[in-house]
């Protein structure tokens, strides 16, 4: 049995940090699930759903109760617990690279600045150069690359560490086009496969990709108005029994709507394959 790395258990989360709205103005709500070890998951939604609000409570530093919560920069009721000995590594949707380093360079300084320089940092390094498909831009300078280079530059530099248990990718696949999009998809969960690593990509577009991740997590509108909830949060190959359709614009179309009811779980699953419809 794969262990938990962290389970969310979060009734209402707030979008003020005014104590006389605290109880009105709820940005989520019902955001209940776990994240194992070696698990891939793809977030998707319409723009402002709170994707980024869910990426705010899986790196909150703080668990338990509502002075905690407040410390930790999100104010919500419930719990996130994480396993004590959970690093997670986080790669921005923005490019933070040097662009004046040369692709093998950049990535072996990420891993020596955390890790120091010893034994295995070359061979890391090739690793992850072929992960990503760059071993050919290795001694290039980064500013030559396309966007897309670069972008995988940046999310090997932060894999390379691998001292992590849990990699969040903010919109990896930003301005790429479909191919490349799903290039990095594959490249991203077969890295975290092979290391047996959590890996959590947000973005906007579900397409194809989503059959590359062992879960799919959709947020909509929930049943209140201006809340949004988890719509969905299985396996990709389910989505259009839930939905009654595999258009995927379509099943989009619906996440606009509000939630009309909750399909609760057998006895015999988890809470966290709750599905809200």
């Amino acid at each position: 049995m794969s262990k938990c790395l962290i389970k969310i258990d979060v009734d209402n989360v707030f979008g003020s940090f005014s104590f006389s709205k605290m109880k009105k103005n709820i940005l989520l709500s019902d955001i209940h699930f776990e994240i194992e070890e070696g698990e891939t998951i793809m977030v998707a939604g319409p723009s402002g759903i709170g994707k980024s609000t869910i990426l705010t409570l899986l790196r909150s530093d703080l668990d338990g109760d509502f002075l905690s919560s407040l410390l930790s920069g999100v104010r919500y009721d419930g719990t996130v617990t994480k396993d004590d000995d959970l690093i997670i590594r986080f790669a921005s949707q923005a490019l933070t690279i040097n662009t004046d380093e040369r692709v093998g360079e950049a990535i072996a300084y990420e891993v020596e600045r955390y890790l120091g320089s010893g034994e295995g940092v070359s061979e890391r390094v090739e690793y992850w150069l072929n992960m990503f498909r760059l071993e050919n831009k290795r001694d290039m300078v980064i500013r030559k690359l396309s966007g897309g280079e670069k972008r995988r530059v940046q999310i090997a530099e932060r894999c390379a560490i691998e001292d992590y248990q849990m990699m969040i990718c903010d919109e990896p696949d930003t301005g790429l086009d479909l191919v490349t999009q799903a290039q990095l998809h594959k490249m991203l969960c077969r890295g975290a496969k092979q290391n047996n690593k959590a890996l959590i990509t947000v973005t906007h577009n579900l397409y194809k990709n989503m059959f590359e991740y062992d879960k799919i997590m959709l947020l909509g509108r929930g049943a209140s108005e201006n809340t949004a909830t988890i719509r969905y949060f299985g396996k990709p190959a389910y989505l259009s029994r839930v939905f009654g359709t595999e258009d995927l614009l379509e099943i989009f179309k619906q996440l606009y709507k509000p939630a009309k009811r909750v399909v609760e779980p057998k006895k015999t699953e988890k809470r966290r394959n709750l599905v809200t419809i």
